[in-house]
């Protein structure tokens, strides 16, 4: 499921207390794409590693002073092509092992239409949003200090700059996200052990649904999926009055679409992937408890999230309140 295990995970645990062989269960995803070993370089002539971090699938070295030339270096790197091996590992198309899933996401945005310039101005949102919400503290509560990452690491607004002015693509590493690191997790219950226990659940699960399509239709695929979610809660008499979606940004690209199906409702109220990174792994469940916490900050009743996933599809989840 790639980009939406976590969320498959989380799936796989309401089954189970469905089925009555579970009450409690934990459910989450990690990744550690810093971990990952390089296909090629870039590499010292002693064999180390340049200081640099990935982003989309650029590397971008870690200057430690603002020498003159560096960013001419980093130009260099990235016309290269040198592509880090967790971009293979993740983003092929596994049925079609010459195709990357960022192939079908800019034949999309040819066929849209869409500039790279404006798909910018959507990342532009991502990553304000998220250096609001992390300047106001609107993210203390979902984050849980381990060793020494104590909060989101967001890009700062220097290197943002630098990105933005060399964006010349609809799939760039500025509006792409970066594979990042990340664990993320939810606890979740049935409501007998929620009363046994004496828990305060942030939310309840109304509903979820998974949907299958082409490759090449994944960029629509979380459209797809929310709509038929909204369509089997509608069926069950359940309310889907959402005023805020968490939608998953694997390709910045994916924002302009998800405007146009969900006009009157706020997307990714603290910005979204595009500025938090995409760890494969986690990236579902992330979405999820940043929708958790923004729910209970903003004081909305209900919301939906989805994510889609490389090979085409979606998984999405409602919450109520």
């Amino acid at each position: 499921s790639v980009c939406s295990s976590g969320i498959t995970a989380v799936i796989a645990g309401v089954n189970a207390m469905l089925a009555g062989t579970a009450g409690v269960v934990a459910a989450g995803g990690m990744e550690s794409r810093s971990m990952a070993a390089y296909l090629l370089g870039p590499k010292l002539p002693d064999g180390s590693r340049l200081p640099g971090k990935l982003h989309g699938d650029r590397y971008l070295l870690r200057p430690k002073s603002t020498a003159t030339g560096c960013e001419k270096l980093i130009g260099q790197i990235g016309e290269a092509g040198i592509r880090e091996a967790s971009i293979h590992d993740g983003l092929v198309c596994p049925f079609d092992p010459t195709k990357l899933m960022r192939d079908y996401a800019e034949a999309y945005a040819a066929k849209r239409g869409w500039t790279p310039e404006l798909i910018n101005s959507y990342a532009d949102a991502s990553h304000r949003k998220a250096a609001q919400a992390q300047a106001k503290g609107y993210l203390d509560d979902e984050l849980v200090p381990v060793g020494s990452a104590v909060r989101d690491e967001l890009l700062g607004e220097e290197r943002r700059k630098v990105m933005r002015e060399w964006s010349g693509s609809v799939c760039s590493p500025y509006n792409c996200p970066g594979l990042g690191d990340n664990g993320s997790a939810v606890v979740l219950a049935t409501a007998e052990r929620v009363e046994e226990l004496g828990l305060n659940p942030l939310a309840r699960l109304a509903g979820y649904v998974r949907v299958e399509c082409a490759p090449s239709a994944f960029v629509e695929a979380p459209v797809r999926a929310v709509e038929e979610l909204r369509a089997a809660l509608a069926d069950a008499g359940l309310a889907t009055d959402w005023p805020v979606l968490e939608i998953n940004e694997s390709f910045g690209m994916q924002l302009p679409l998800y405007e146009e199906a969900w006009p009157d409702v706020e997307l990714n109220v603290h910005g979204g992937t595009v500025a938090f990174q995409h760890p494969l792994g986690s990236a579902g469940v992330r979405a999820l408890v940043t929708l958790l916490y923004a729910m209970k900050r903003h004081g909305h009743k209900r919301a939906a999230t989805a994510v889609c996933f490389g090979g085409g599809g979606a998984c999405a989840l409602a919450l109520e309140r």
